[in-house]
C-alpha cells in the first residue's frame, strides 16, 4: 500500500499496468513523497497500514487453508454437488440455480425462510433391505455400503461439524461454493478455490411425504473468497485493484437486479438461464482482477475430482481458468463482521488520532503501529504501575455497584472502565475473568448505562449469561447469536422487559436504600483505612506495628527490659543489637558464671592490650604445660614432694631409714606404687619439678583475680582445667 492510499486517499489501478501481476517489489503506483502533516494526519497515516496488517491476518493465506486449495471434498467439511446428481437428476445445477434467484431476497434486508433446494430423499438410492434410516443419528457409518448411504453420511457428518463450529464460536460458516477459480498463478503455486460464497444451512426433514435432506440458502448476502484473493495478492504475486472487494458486491447486486428483471420461469430451463447469469456474472468479475486462460470456461456444475502433487506439477504453467464445481460446507475465512469492522474504520473516521476511537488507542498507545514506528508514544498505563493505580478505598461505594464477590484487582478494573476509554485484562482461566465481567455488566447498568458483550466463542458468552441469571440480571441480558435471526426474539424480550418495569415508587425507594447502604459502607471502609493505616506507619526508625506483629513469635518471652537500659536502640540497628546480645550472653557464660572458673575475677575493661597480651601468653604456657605436671594440692606440698623426691634419690642412710621415710612421704601425696623403687621415682620428678613451674604461673593468673578467688580457683590435678 503506498503512503498516499495509508492516508486515505484514493487511488485506483494504473491504467497501463490493469490486473497484471507485480514485478519484483515495485509499488503498483507512484507513491507521493509525505509533506509535513499534523499531527492528526500522521496518526492516521500510522492507523490505516496497521488496521489492514491487522485485516488480512485474519485471513489465511496457505494453501493448506481449503478455501485457497480445496484438494478434494472432506467428509467433514465439504461435499461435491454433482454426487447428489445420480439420485435426483440436476440437484447440482438446482442449487445453483437457486443461489442465483436468491441474490434479491438476500439483498432487501428483510429476514425470510430463504430459498430451499432438495439434496437427497430417503427414498434415493436406497439398500434393498432398507436399512440406515436418513437422521443423521441412525444406522452404524462402518456398515454403510453401496447406493446414497455413503452420501447420506457425509451430509450428516457435515452438518454435525458446521453446527459445532456455529456453537462454539457463534459464527456461521456454511457455504454454497461457485465457482472456482483453479490454476497455478505462479511457480510452485496452485489454487482452486471457490469465488462466491453462498450462506446456507443444511437441514433433515421428516415428514409423510419427501423426507430427506435439504439445503436452505439463507436470506443473506454473498461474500467474496477472501482468503483466496489474499493469497493471490500475497503469494501469487497479483497486484488486486483498489476496492476490488466493493466490486465484488457491487457485481452481486447487479446480478440480483438483472434476474429481477428477466423472464419468470421454472423447470431446467429457468434454472440454467439463472445458473447462466450468475456465471456470467462472477466471470466478468474475476477477468477484471486476475489472468483468466483464453480457454473457455466451465460453467458446469462439474464434478470436483482429488487433486495429487503429481497433478499440480504436470499442470504448471497452466493459465487460471474458471470451473463451476459446486461445494457446500466449510471454507475457512475471517470472521466476516471484524473483517468489515477494519474496512469501516479504515474508510471512515480515520482523519486523526480521535476518530481511530479504541483502535487508535491500541495502536498508538500500545506501540503496534504500521511501519515507521517510532515507539516513541507512551504504553497505556498498567495496573501493577504504583502510580497509575486507582483509589480503591477513597472511591465511594456509589461508584463500585459490584454484584459478585471481588477482590481488589477486579475492583480497580471496574473503576478503570468507568474513567478509562480502553481498559486491557489479562489473566489464565479460573482467575475470575468472568465474574469482572458481570460485575462490569451490573455497575453499568446501576448508572443508566447500556453495555454490549462480545466473545469469539458462544461457550464464554454463556458463561456469563447464566451469572447474569443467577443474580435476577437475566431479563436485561439479550442474548444475540444470530444477527438476522435473533432480531424478533431481541425486540420481544426488550418490550417485557420495559412493560414489567417496576413503579417509579419503587425506584425511588430502591435509591434511598441504596444510598444509605453505601453510606454507611462508606463509613466502615474509612475506619477501616484509619486503622490500617496507623498499623502501616513505621516506628522506631522503620518498623510498623503489623511488621513487628507478622515477625513476632508467638513463644516469646521476655528475658531483659531493653527499655530500662536507656540504650539507643532503632529498627535499622536492631539486627546488629540482638547479635551483640548473644555474643554478651556467652560471654557471661564463660567468665560470669558462679561455678565458672573466672567467678570473681577482676574486670577486664581497664585491661590495657599489653596486659591482655600477657594474660592469652601466660595461660598459653599453662595449657602448653600442663599435660608433663604431676601435681600437689598446693606449693607448699609440690615443694615438700619434690624434696622427698630428692631425698629418696640421694640414698638410703643408715639401714636405708631415710629412703623408707621419704618413700613413705611420696605415696603419701601420690599414692599406690608411687615410690616402688629408684627407677619410679626418678620416673616422677621432672613431671613434680613442672608442677612446681604450674604452681608459679597460677600464682601469676591469681593476680588478676578478686581476694579470696585464688580459693574458688582450686586446684586440679588435670592443670588444663586449672588454666
Amino acid at each position: 500500500m503506498s503512503a498516499g492510499m495509508a492516508a486515505g486517499g484514493a487511488s485506483g489501478r494504473p491504467q497501463d499496468a490493469g490486473r497484471g501481476r507485480q514485478d519484483g517489489a515495485a509499488p503498483a503506483a507512484a507513491s507521493t513523497p509525505a509533506s509535513p502533516a499534523s499531527p492528526s494526519a500522521s496518526a492516521a497515516g500510522r492507523i490505516a497500514p496497521a488496521l489492514k496488517s491487522y485485516q488480512d491476518r485474519l485471513l489465511q493465506v496457505t494453501t493448506r487453508n481449503r478455501s485457497v486449495l480445496l484438494r478434494r471434498a472432506y467428509k467433514r467439511h465439504n461435499l461435491d454437488l454433482v454426487r447428489l446428481d445420480e439420485f435426483g437428476e440436476g440437484t447440482a445445477a438446482k442449487a445453483i440455480a437457486a443461489a442465483a434467484n436468491n441474490l434479491a431476497d438476500a439483498l432487501d434486508g428483510k429476514v425470510d425462510e430463504g430459498a430451499r433446494v432438495r439434496l437427497l430423499l430417503d427414498s434415493a438410492g436406497r439398500r434393498a433391505n432398507g436399512a440406515n434410516g436418513a437422521n443423521g443419528d441412525a444406522g452404524d457409518e462402518e456398515n454403510e455400503r453401496g447406493g446414497a448411504d455413503p452420501l447420506r453420511s457425509s451430509l450428516r457428518a457435515l452438518k454435525r461439524s458446521l453446527e459445532q463450529i456455529e456453537n462454539e464460536t457463534g459464527q456461521h460458516t456454511g457455504y454454497l461454493g461457485y465457482p472456482f477459480l483453479e490454476g497455478p498463478p505462479e511457480a510452485g503455486m496452485y489454487v482452486r478455490g471457490p469465488i462466491a460464497l453462498f450462506p446456507m444451512r443444511l437441514e433433515y426433514e421428516k415428514r409423510a411425504r419427501g423426507s430427506g435432506w435439504y439445503m436452505r440458502l439463507l436470506d443473506q448476502r454473498p461474500i467474496l473468497n477472501r482468503a483466496l484473493f489474499a493469497a493471490l495478492r500475497k503469494k501469487g504475486g497479483y497486484n488486486l485493484p483498489d476496492g476490488y472487494e466493493e466490486g465484488f458486491d457491487e457485481m452481486i447486486e447487479d446480478a440480483a437486479v438483472e434476474k429481477a428483471g428477466g423472464a419468470a420461469g421454472r423447470g431446467d430451463a429457468a434454472a440454467a438461464a439463472a445458473a447462466g447469469r450468475l456465471f456470467s456474472a462472477v466471470a466478468g468479475w474475476t477477468a477484471g482482477m486476475v489472468d483468466v486462460g483464453s480457454a473457455p470456461a466451465e460453467q458446469g456444475p462439474a464434478p470436483l475430482g482429488t487433486i495429487t502433487n503429481d497433478d499440480i506439477d504436470e499442470l504448471a504453467g497452466s493459465p487460471l481458468r474458471l470451473v463451476g464445481h459446486a461445494v457446500i460446507g466449510s471454507f475457512p475465512q475471517a470472521d466476516s463482521e471484524i473483517y468489515r469492522d477494519y474496512a469501516e474504520m479504515m474508510d471512515g473516521g480515520l482523519a486523526g488520532e480521535a476518530g481511530a476511537g479504541l483502535a487508535g488507542a491500541l495502536i498508538l498507545g500500545g506501540g503496534a503501529a504500521g511501519e515507521g514506528d517510532d515507539g516513541d508514544d507512551a504504553a497505556p498505563g498498567d495496573f501493577g504501575d504504583e502510580a497509575g493505580r486507582i483509589d480503591i478505598d477513597g472511591a465511594g461505594a456509589a461508584s463500585l455497584d459490584t454484584i459478585l464477590d471481588s477482590d481488589s484487582s477486579q475492583d480497580e478494573v471496574v473503576l478503570r472502565s468507568a474513567s478509562d476509554d480502553l481498559c486491557v485484562v489479562r489473566g489464565p482461566p479460573g482467575t475470575g475473568k468472568s465474574q469482572v465481567i458481570v460485575n462490569l455488566v451490573a455497575n453499568a447498568l446501576s448508572s443508566g448505562k447500556k453495555v454490549l458483550v462480545v466473545c469469539q466463542k458462544r461457550a464464554a458468552l454463556e458463561v456469563v449469561r447464566q451469572r447474569l441469571g443467577r443474580v435476577g440480571l437475566a431479563n436485561y441480558a439479550v442474548f444475540i447469536e444470530r444477527e438476522m435471526e435473533d432480531r424478533r426474539r431481541m425486540y420481544e424480550q426488550l418490550l417485557s422487559t420495559i412493560e414489567a418495569d417496576a413503579p417509579e415508587s419503587h425506584v425511588s425507594e430502591a435509591d434511598r436504600l441504596v444510598r444509605n447502604a453505601s453510606a454507611r459502607i462508606d463509613k466502615c471502609v474509612e475506619y477501616l483505612v484509619g486503622l490500617g493505616a496507623a498499623l502501616r506507619e513505621r516506628r522506631f526508625g522503620g518498623a510498623s506495628a503489623h511488621g513487628l506483629y507478622a515477625a513476632a513469635d508467638g513463644r516469646y518471652r521476655p528475658a531483659l527490659d531493653v527499655a530500662s537500659l536507656g540504650l539507643p536502640v532503632d529498627w535499622a540497628g536492631l539486627e546488629e543489637f540482638i547479635g551483640r546480645v548473644g555474643g554478651v550472653e556467652d560471654a557471661y557464660r564463660r567468665f560470669d558464671s558462679a561455678g565458672g572458673p573466672w567467678a570473681g575475677r577482676r574486670s577486664f575493661a581497664d585491661m590495657s592490650s599489653g596486659d591482655a597480651l600477657r594474660l592469652r601468653g601466660l595461660l598459653d604456657r599453662m595449657i602448653e604445660a600442663a599435660p608433663r605436671c604431676t601435681m600437689a594440692p598446693d606449693a607448699a606440698r609440690q615443694r615438700a614432694l619434690r624434696d622427698a623426691i630428692d631425698g629418696y634419690l640421694a640414698g638410703g642412710g643408715f639401714l636405708g631409714l631415710k629412703r623408707r621415710g621419704h618413700a613413705k612421704a611420696i605415696r603419701a601425696e601420690l599414692g599406690g606404687n608411687a615410690a616402688s623403687d629408684e627407677a619410679a621415682v626418678g620416673g616422677i620428678r621432672a613431671g613434680v619439678e613442672a608442677g612446681l613451674e604450674m604452681w608459679g604461673m597460677i600464682d601469676e593468673l591469681a593476680g588478676h583475680l578478686e581476694d579470696g578467688s585464688a580459693a574458688r580457683l582450686g586446684l586440679y590435678k588435670d592443670a588444663a582445667a586449672a588454666a
